[in-house]
């Protein structure tokens, strides 16, 4: 789970990450396929959650060279496998029921090994 920290972090990076690459919260909205609503809440006041938004920051940030902020999105190494990401969006639009569990244990484990990680590489 995040820490207040990794949300303050993560909100702060996706400022920066908008003002290096010189974009409105328009266009970051078009490259997340998010809403301008969705990209204000991200900097402002509730950090993206699903693995699909984190992993396109991190794309981002590495297409344009910037690996720092593609380390605090968390996949600086490699992106999602695909059967992955599908996965993870089929859970995302299926029945809320069991889905949120799910996504739950997911995003748990996902951030328990970008912690390792990071504790690792320290």
């Amino acid at each position: 789970m995040s820490t207040p920290m990794d949300e303050k972090l993560l909100r702060k990076s996706i400022k920066d990450l908008r003002a290096r690459l010189g974009w409105s919260q328009q266009k970051l909205s078009n490259h997340l396929d998010a809403s301008i609503a969705a990209v204000q809440r991200f900097e402002n006041h509730i950090a993206p959650k699903r693995v699909a938004t984190l992993e396109r920051l991190a794309e981002l940030a590495r297409e344009a060279g910037h690996d720092d902020l593609a380390a605090v999105f968390g996949f600086q190494n490699e992106p999602m496998p695909p059967e992955v990401h599908d996965f993870v969006e089929f859970l995302r639009v299926a029945p809320r029921g069991p889905r949120r569990e799910v996504l739950s244990i997911i995003t748990e484990v996902l951030e328990t090994k970008r912690v390792a990680s990071k504790r690792k590489k320290a």
